[in-house]
């Protein structure tokens, strides 16, 4: 029992709440009546999603990083259905993972066999193969770092029981992803995939690229002389797992306009939904 003039369990109430829980306490149902128990269930579980989320994002080669990121995601796709963000992100991340190797395929360090820590340039931020490789590593592992745990969180244990604990833990969901978990506890299948997605590119992935803000310019520039002979951008994307696949999605506008990218995303649910047979 918590002492009266302490509203926080002890830690050795709360080790002794973990033992049961371990024991058969039912971890899970937070419907308990014992207020240690429901807190040491809520930092357990809260625990476990994070644990899991912080040995992916930990890994330090971005191509191996991006391959376990794609299969959480479509793992997570098979646990909650419904959250269609998460189906297209595991596509989405695939197609990056796909961008990363051709971008360190055409790497000047990699062609010539020169180990990049041993490249001047690559510290100093003027190295655009580099750079894009390393942009397009911590755009995917931002996006899964930030998204990941709360919608892992949610398709395990519900939003309701969400809530409950990470309030319990001093923990916040940010707006833009209540918003979304709200519309999927109403039905609103799309409406809840569309914030999500406008939370991503707004809050999590416009300052990666205001970190590489040249190297995206330089990307720009080049895309539109591809584009001029071509008829397509360098970042336009199929709605496919596989590499090179030529059925791509065109993109409209800026790729550093966040907006636009959000217009993007929308185009490429689009396509998901009708190569699913989705009708929200």
């Amino acid at each position: 029992m918590a002492s009266e003039d302490n509203a926080h369990p002890s830690a050795s109430e709360m080790k002794n709440a973990e033992a049961g829980a371990e024991n058969g306490a039912a971890p899970g149902n937070v419907s308990e009546t014992c207020e240690t128990c429901i807190a040491a269930d809520c930092k357990k579980k809260i625990e476990e999603i994070e644990k899991e989320t912080k040995r992916i994002t930990d890994i330090r080669d971005p191509i191996e990083r991006n391959k376990a990121i794609t299969a959480a995601y479509g793992k997570l796709a098979t646990q909650d259905p419904n959250n269609r963000w998460i189906k297209l992100a595991s596509v989405v991340s695939a197609q990056g993972g796909c961008a990363m190797k051709l971008t360190r395929s055409l790497d000047p360090d990699v062609i010539t066999g020169i180990d990049p820590k041993y490249d001047f340039m690559n510290p100093t931020g003027l190295d655009p193969w580099y750079n894009m490789y390393q942009a397009l590593g911590d755009a995917n592992n931002s996006i899964f770092g930030d998204i990941y745990p709360k919608a892992a969180y949610r398709a395990r244990h519900g939003y309701e029981d969400m809530k409950k604990c990470y309030a319990a833990e001093g923990k916040t969901v940010p707006d833009g992803l209540k918003k979304s978990f709200e519309a999927l506890e109403k039905g609103d299948l799309k409406g809840a995939s569309d914030r999500m997605a406008e939370y991503e590119q707004r809050e999590v992935v416009q300052p990666v690229y205001e970190r590489y803000r040249g190297t995206f310019s330089m990307m720009e520039k080049g895309s539109a002389v591809k584009k001029f002979f071509t008829g397509t951008n360098f970042y336009d994307i199929p709605v496919s797992t596989t590499c090179g696949d030529p059925n791509v999605v065109p993109f409209e506008g800026s790729i550093s306009n966040r907006d636009h990218r959000v217009g993007y995303y929308k185009a490429l649910m689009e396509r998901l939904s009708s190569q699913q047979g989705w009708t929200w």
